[in-house]
């Protein structure tokens, strides 16, 4: 084979690859084009007229929440429901929680603080804490939310309306995932499309087989639907207790509903870049049923996603090869084609940052986050398979890749071998 033939053969290779991935990112334009009109926004329900009949319990589950804790607090008390009682749990805290939250709080008789110490071995430790939260509520609804979301004034009442028209035992809300920092603006947005992917969110609102899926930033329940599934106690193995909700929820015949709210609610996920890497692995570990097969499928194809301005930059070569030879009409094609390629991706993608409120300069660094959120996939399968623990909430937890055990215990329960029950294998099988 001559340098001619192998040059024209690389030539068609990044061709083909130029097309495939137009052909990728217009089906990924067309699905979102399709989908959005699908997911109901929360805002919709904004400017109703306030109903303060019912009592909200909103309960917050707090580990070492110093850096957004006071934050959340304001933004619970200016909420514009007036029926609402506050929960925050302060779990095992050794930083400045309780005290920040104290002066931030004063003595507002809709605020109750409750300090925990201990954390029993079979729990997962945000599960407990939530529990401890859901037995002092006495809302006939209860949200379950995060230390780190900021709330705007409307969003608990507009919220409950909404549960209240698609009557929905379970409600939960997407956000908008803030990117004030570099890493955030590199890995929120292809790990959440990553997800996404899982999970698409308009399959998780339909009556006929509907696609479990919550988001534990924002869960509003109906408290006669949380007692009937069980409450926290039937997932306390689970670091992500919102997928295993949904599950429970499901099953049990109760409705479910995820409903946007980009504009009202803001998710400040991790402090650092280290700490947003650990905690999508730990994402995508649960998220994949702890299938490491399936996490190296999902790397390989989040990988394959970042390899598309290779391709280009490997045609618009050749093109400059192909001009230099005289081969004009070749030239013109591969450079039509790797244009083609540019402008149907960089559609979608801002389509997709869009519907985040994610700056659009952010999606130049979106094949690096391929690259990112692809080493964090193989890596959670190598820890499922290779018993590392996963670090989370304070304490540390082995799990294994339901392939061989589905074991979700504290590193203390799990090197005693403390088993799981069939049923939880069978759960995440």
């Amino acid at each position: 084979m001559t340098l001619d033939h192998v040059t024209t053969l690389f030539a068609l290779l990044a061709t083909a690859a130029c097309i495939g991935g137009t052909a990728y990112w217009a089906v990924v334009w067309y699905r979102l084009h399709r989908m959005m009109p699908m997911i109901p926004t929360v805002e919709e329900h904004a400017v109703a007229d306030v109903d303060d009949t019912d009592l909200v319990t909103v309960v917050v589950p707090a580990h070492n929440e110093a850096r957004v804790v006071a934050r959340c607090a304001e933004a619970l008390l200016a909420q514009d429901h007036r029926s609402l009682e506050i929960v925050f749990v302060l779990d095992r805290c050794t930083d400045e929680t309780a005290a920040i939250l104290r002066r931030t709080v004063g003595s507002d008789p809709r605020v109750r603080i409750v300090e925990n110490d201990r954390c029993p071995e079979d729990w997962a430790g945000k599960c407990h804490a939530a529990s401890l939260g859901a037995a002092v509520a006495k809302g006939r609804w209860i949200v379950f939310t995060d230390a780190d979301v900021r709330f705007a004034p409307h969003l608990v009442g507009a919220a409950l309306r909404t549960a209240k028209a698609r009557e929905c035992g379970l409600l939960s809300l997407v956000g908008r995932l803030e990117a004030g920092s570099w890493f955030e603006q590199v890995l929120q947005p292809p790990a959440a499309v990553g997800l996404l992917r899982i999970f698409p969110l308009d399959r998780a609102n339909r009556l006929h087989r509907p696609r479990a899926f919550a988001n534990g930033q924002f869960m509003l329940f109906d408290r006669q639907a949380y007692d009937a599934v069980g409450g926290h106690a039937a997932v306390k193995h689970d670091l992500l207790e919102d997928l295993a909700f949904a599950r429970r929820v499901n099953e049990a015949g109760i409705r479910l509903g995820v409903a946007t709210a980009k504009d009202s609610m803001g998710v400040s996920m991790y402090p650092s870049f280290e700490a947003m890497r650990r905690g999508w692995r730990r994402i995508f570990i649960e998220a994949c049923g702890r299938s490491s097969r399936r996490m190296r499928r999902y790397a390989i194809r989040t990988a394959g996603a970042a390899l598309l301005p290779v391709a280009v930059v490997a045609a618009c070569a050749f093109a400059v090869h192909a001009w230099s030879v005289g081969h004009v009409p070749a030239a013109t094609g591969l450079v039509s084609v790797a244009a083609a390629a540019v402008v149907v991706q960089t559609f979608a993608l801002r389509r997709i940052y869009r519907s985040m409120a994610m700056p659009g300069t952010a999606v130049l660094w979106f094949s690096i986050g391929c690259l990112v959120v692809a080493n964090e996939l193989r890596r959670g399968a190598h820890h499922l398979e290779s018993g590392r623990p996963v670090r989370w909430g304070g304490r540390e937890y082995i799990l294994q890749s339901y392939e061989a055990s589905t074991s979700a215990l504290p590193s203390s329960n799990a090197a005693s071998g403390s088993p799981e029950s069939p049923d939880r294998v069978a759960e995440h099988a």
